[in-house]
């Protein structure tokens, strides 16, 4: 009786331990599909992540560069309004000296 009652523990305690592993088996599949998919997630937004920043700087170029242009046609139109100021000028003294 003793003999049985002890196969049957050890029968019992195989099963168990078969068991747990065959749990572990799953959550190392798990685990491992989970690693994957955060890796995979990872490549993921970190192309998202260049693809902005690359965008970003093209923004920021054409933006400097329409910025320059502005800047220059303001220069120059600046310029023309003294230029075109100092003509007015001249001829309104011109006009005042032949009035007189």
């Amino acid at each position: 009786m003793a003999q049985e009652e002890w196969s049957e523990k050890e029968h019992q305690m195989q099963d168990y331990i078969n068991q747990l592993e065959h749990d572990i088996s799953l959550k190392l599949q798990q685990i491992e599909s989970l690693d994957r998919y955060l890796n995979e997630t990872k490549d993921a937004l970190n192309k998202m992540q260049n693809m902005s920043n690359s965008q970003m700087e093209q923004y920021l170029d054409k933006f400097n560069e329409e910025r320059k242009e502005l800047i220059s046609k303001i220069e120059k139109l600046t310029s023309e309004i003294t230029r075109k100021e100092r003509a007015i000028t001249t001829l309104e003294n011109q006009k005042e000296t032949l009035v007189q």
